[in-house]
Formats: C-alpha cells, structure tokens, sequence
C-alpha cells in the first residue's frame, strides 16, 4: 500500500481499498498524498483542515489588502530606517549599509 514515504499512497490501492485511506487523514490530521507513476496527483485531507486553510489563506488576503492600501495612501517608509528607529529603540547596534 505505501511506497516507501510517509502519507503516500498509489492510486491503485486507493482504488482497491478506499476506506483505509481515510483514518490516517482523522486520526493523524495529515494530508494523505496519493500517487501514480511516482507523481503525486492527489492531496486528500479531512474536512476540518480544508476549513482551517480556507481560514488562513481569507486572513491572509486581508492582511494583505490592508498592506497594499497602506502603500497606496503612503504609510509606509523604507525598511532600512524602520530598522534604524527599531535599533536606536532597544538599543541594537545595527550597521546601515
């Protein structure tokens, strides 16, 4: 059933043996990657981590909106003098070059 590497699978078993395939996503909470001619062609994982991703990756977006607003209203300003002030802050010798 496995080839060699953790949490990977061949197609031709998964056929064969579908609900095996299943606890190791439950129990583990680990993607099951399944494969074919030695490529992967698919991730199988369980309900609760696609919710938890699709979380991450809205958070994320936002968070990145947010930044490019930033940069277009101008709040921003060169990461070498924010180290600067950050530096002289908590008194970190730090060498602009």
């Amino acid at each position: 059933m496995r080839n060699g590497k953790r949490g990977r699978y061949s197609l031709r078993d998964f056929k064969r043996q579908i609900m095996e395939y299943f606890d190791p996503c439950h129990m583990l909470n680990e993607p099951v990657v399944l494969t074919g001619n030695r490529k992967e062609h698919f991730i199988m994982y369980d309900a609760e981590a696609d919710r938890i991703m699709q979380e991450m990756a809205r958070a994320g977006l936002k968070e990145l909106r947010a930044a490019l607003s930033d940069v277009a209203a101008g709040r921003t300003k060169p990461a070498r003098s924010a180290l600067n002030t950050l530096a002289k802050k908590f008194d970190i010798p730090f060498t602009d070059k």
